[in-house]
């Protein structure tokens, strides 16, 4: 069952962008979906974390990305 505090705007936001994007057969990267929640960057990461950490939605490092972990 997924709790009803992840509905709030910025996850749902979020969510629905994940899926619209994934039914066009493409990867959503973390800014695009923090854009996605229409509100401070720092607020979209919590939920996006938040979303990971409850098995909504899966993080993958791209290959190319330098930075670390």
């Amino acid at each position: 069952m997924i709790p009803t505090d992840d509905f709030t705007d910025p996850a749902w936001d979020i969510l629905i962008d994940l899926f619209k994007t994934e039914m066009l057969g493409s990867l959503v990267g973390t800014t695009s979906a923090c854009l996605a929640a229409h509100g401070p960057h720092t607020t979209a990461l919590r939920y996006v974390s938040q979303l990971k950490d409850e098995g909504m939605i899966e993080r993958h490092k791209p290959a190319h990305d330098g930075r670390l972990n």
